[in-house]
């Protein structure tokens, strides 16, 4: 369980297997934020609202489009 206001960095892989090009398909990004909830599920699992605080405009578009794509 991590307290709101509780500072965190996250490193996760995202896979795009629409990309066109090979190199856009794979893509690891870190990023730094802000827990802003933390719910209890069940024993051993909890949910997260992060507010991210330090990501690139680079990952902040591949992290749109990869969430656009899975709407589709």
């Amino acid at each position: 369980n991590l307290p709101a206001a509780t500072t965190v960095t996250s490193k996760f892989i995202l896979l795009n297997e629409q990309a066109a090009r090979e190199i856009e398909r794979v893509k690891t990004i870190e990023v730094k934020g802000e827990v802003r909830y933390s719910r209890f599920v069940r024993e051993l699992a909890y949910q997260l609202g992060v507010h991210f605080t330090h990501i690139t405009e680079q990952d902040r578009k591949f992290i749109f489009e990869f969430i656009n794509l899975a709407n589709t």
